[in-house]
């Protein structure tokens, strides 16, 4: 038979995995795999989300990023014996080798499991897939972590502003002035103070100045996925340069996302996924006004 399987760190033991990175990352190796299983008729090895890092403890982030309790179990009829003789001793291919599919090797009756994974070309990959995704992911998610699927943010404005390891690993944050700033033009154009919806990783007093402003809430649901989920349902969603966490919720919301200049989307730009850039100092431009409006109007 052929299988599919998300190789999501290269400490991968089939219970657990070691050294991974966050949860943005990780599902685009899941997502071609999902995609791919249904396009080649592959059969999908249940993936291993757990993970154990020692950084986001040492670094005293408020998201530790181990996974183990965001999604469902695998079901019997793939039981735990299978994934680990199919992981250990099956012949693997890389993703790649699915491009002559559907005879993609000479299997000779043998099982053989491609692989997906790294970030590969990002969102481009997953471009027109995006319904597909989305209700594969709230399938597999603990019914507790859809807690932020079911809650309506589309009266507001959500920002997702991204600080932990992006301060002290050198990525460089979108300053907090930023969001202030686009905020207030967005309510000027709506005339009406709406209301903020914040999701970070970072202290109150790392975004007091987001805070400040009036009718201003900090959400969190309980976990990454439900914070993921959160955030796919807001019709104007303030990104986090670089994040692939704001390009996931942009993607799987198919919401209106606005980045600061110059961002790294990680290849939302070659999806159908609707996006501006702004630098908090420019001229609003008539294209973003009329975009904008839109929006909020549709």
């Amino acid at each position: 038979m052929l299988y599919s399987y998300a190789k999501l760190s290269n400490h991968d033991f089939g219970l657990f995995r070691l050294l991974g990175p966050g949860l943005g990352n990780l599902l685009f190796p899941w997502a071609r795999s999902i995609i791919a299983s249904e396009k080649y008729d592959l059969t999908q090895i249940p993936t291993t989300w757990p993970q154990i890092k020692l950084g986001t403890i040492f670094r005293r982030e408020l998201d530790k990023r181990m996974y183990s309790d965001l999604f469902k179990s695998p079901d019997e009829s793939f039981p735990l014996s299978r994934k680990l003789r199919l992981l250990y001793f099956a012949r693997k291919l890389n993703e790649e080798q699915l491009g002559n599919i559907p005879h993609p090797v000479n299997c000779h009756g043998k099982d053989t499991v491609f692989l997906f994974s790294g970030m590969k070309n990002g969102f481009s990959d997953l471009a027109g897939h995006n319904k597909v995704v989305l209700n594969t992911l709230i399938n597999i998610v603990k019914d507790k972590h859809l807690e932020g699927y079911r809650r309506n943010l589309s009266n507001g404005i959500c920002m997702h502003i991204r600080l932990g390891d992006f301060v002290t690993g050198g990525h460089g944050t979108t300053p907090i002035s930023w969001y202030v700033s686009l905020a207030e033009i967005i309510r000027d154009l709506l005339g009406q103070i709406i209301p903020i919806y914040v999701f970070t990783d970072g202290r109150d007093e790392e975004i007091s100045e987001v805070l400040r402003l009036n009718n201003v809430e900090r959400l969190s649901f309980g976990s990454s996925i439900a914070d993921l989920f959160a955030l796919s349902n807001a019709r104007i969603l303030l990104a986090s340069s670089g994040s692939t966490f704001s390009g996931w919720a942009s993607y799987l919301g198919e919401s209106l996302s606005i980045w600061p200049k110059d961002s790294r989307k990680h290849g939302l730009e070659n999806t159908t996924n609707k996006f501006l850039e702004i630098d908090k100092n420019e001229t609003i431009s008539n294209e973003f006004k009329v975009r904008v409006l839109e929006t909020w109007n549709y």
